[in-house]
């Protein structure tokens, strides 16, 4: 599978063409350091995603300090957050201007990457190339995103691999960094925000639920979520409305124990491309009539991605 990754320097970008190319999943810039925002960020990623391309997203690092790696994760984060990403977030180290040591620059680059995956529930992965790697050590449970040009393979177990430099893409102008998945499928690969179902909980005291909710981790299982809370898989399939209990993904929410004032909560979908009222009341077994009701549309032909119905 081939995809791109992409900042300001690439300019404007014609995303469907990019699609077009055969391209299928693009890492964007988002922050470097502890203060600057690309310029591009927020229009790349919605036009990536737009296009039905997968997204992900990177920090390059210019840590000072160990201490400064929270700084930087922390900006990377408020930048991050609710955008429509669904790949891991990634790390990019493969500069030390500040001269910090084997042990300094391993420690900075866990607690940069334990901050971020612990404040989004996201997947992270280290971007660096060979005479880094060398530098630090890539903390464990970290994906690996590895820069090697000129060679036919990479030469270390990596999850993707930036092969070259000077790609040449249809609706970018100018070169691009090219990159190979290198495993079936994207790793721990979590729903985009705008595809997720989000129940939302009632501020009066009455109708707070009870049950307890647990975030799915990479690698989770449904059987050992059961074992975990000492449940069943059906029971959590019978609280969560899950039809397929080998499908759960990186970041959902999952409840444990059911709660009957759950049930009276308000539960919210957000509109995906090519959705339509009459699709959205099959899915929650309801009306378009009682949809238009509960949310105020005049006209049930239009509706938008991105838009926030209720549903119950």
């Amino acid at each position: 599978m081939k995809g791109i990754d992409v900042s300001r320097w690439q300019g404007s970008i014609d995303w469907n063409k990019v699609k077009a190319d055969g391209i299928e999943f693009v890492f964007v810039k988002a922050t470097e350091g502890y203060g600057y925002v690309d310029p591009n960020f927020e229009q790349n990623v919605r036009g990536a995603y737009n296009a039905g391309l997968d997204v992900g997203a990177y920090h390059f690092a210019r840590f000072e300090s160990v201490n400064d790696a929270i700084n930087e994760a922390k900006h990377f984060v408020n930048t991050v957050k609710d955008k429509p990403l669904n790949l891991p977030l990634v790390l990019d180290l493969e500069t030390n201007e500040h001269g910090l040591s084997y042990a300094e620059l391993t420690k900075a680059a866990e607690t940069f990457l334990n901050y971020v995956r612990e404040s989004t529930q996201f997947p992270v992965m280290v971007y660096t190339n060979k005479s880094f790697l060398s530098k630090f050590q890539k903390p464990s449970g970290v994906l690996l995103w590895y820069a090697r040009y000129g060679v036919a393979k990479p030469d270390v177990d990596c999850d993707y691999w930036q092969y070259t430099d000077k790609g040449k893409v249809n609706g970018i102008n100018g070169y691009v960094d090219m990159n190979l998945l290198m495993r079936s499928e994207h790793p721990a690969k979590v729903v985009k925000p705008t595809q997720k179902v989000e129940a939302v909980r009632q501020s009066k005291p009455q109708a707070k639920p009870t049950g307890d909710i647990y975030i799915v981790r990479s690698g989770d299982t449904l059987s050992e979520i059961a074992k975990k809370f000492n449940t069943t898989v059906s029971e959590l399939v019978k609280f969560n409305n899950i039809k397929d209990p080998n499908k759960i993904y990186v970041g959902q929410k999952l409840r444990i124990r059911g709660s009957a004032t759950v049930k009276s909560s308000p539960q919210y979908y957000v509109v995906q491309r090519g959705d339509t009222l009459s699709e959205i009341a099959v899915k929650f077994k309801t009306t378009v009539k009682k949809l238009q009701r509960l949310n105020g549309i005049k006209d049930p032909n239009k509706i938008y991605a991105g838009q926030k119905l209720r549903v119950k």
